[in-house]
């Protein structure tokens, strides 16, 4: 993941792709932070 100070750039940047990462047969996806520092940290997609 991106250093905190590109993240607000990155998260502009998956908006982009969000459809092609939500393709059939995914029923969840997103990017996570930690609780703590609020620094992205993972992305994840749920299957059917």
């Amino acid at each position: 993941m991106p250093p905190p100070e590109r993240q607000p750039e990155f998260m502009k940047a998956m908006e982009l792709v969000r459809s092609y990462r939500q393709r059939p047969g995914i029923v969840r996806w997103g990017l996570f932070r930690e609780r703590e520092s609020r620094e992205l940290t993972d992305e994840r997609a749920e299957e059917r």
